[in-house]
């Protein structure tokens, strides 16, 4: 199945991309209040996190992962766990079908950026980068 993966490939396109997580299952953070602006100085709104470090990436790659969507659901669910969060079963299960969702509309190799509500195509990168 398609996934998001944190990356540091296409970084530098924007001012203030950053990259802390690469080749992690990411996820989408949760979004503060502070600041809305994808350009603001929190850089929650533009970023994906990783499901082990849980550090963040302003960009992410789709890959083709061999896991079943119950592989998936349980690695979110331990991560969220590891991270602090008391996630219930269900709501895991939508979240990650929610990024299933996401990154099926992207082939493999896209790079992919999140600004603010919006997940956007940056470019895309050959099998060799991947």
């Amino acid at each position: 199945m398609r996934v998001l993966m944190t990356t540091n490939l296409l970084q530098g396109m924007r001012d203030n991309d950053f990259c802390w997580s690469t080749d992690e299952y990411a996820y989408l953070g949760i979004e503060c209040d502070n600041d809305h602006d994808a350009d603001g100085s929190c850089g929650c709104h533009r970023s994906f996190c990783g499901m082990k470090k849980h550090q963040a990436s302003t960009t992410a790659v789709i890959k083709d992962k061999d896991i079943s969507k119950e592989e998936y659901v349980k690695m979110y669910l331990a991560s969220a766990k590891e991270a602090g969060f008391d996630i219930m079963a269900e709501d895991a299960d939508e979240l990650v079908d929610e990024l299933i969702d996401v990154a099926s509309n992207f082939e493999v190799g896209a790079v992919v950026e999140k600004r603010g509500d919006i997940i956007q195509h940056r470019g895309t990168v050959s099998p060799k980068q991947r």
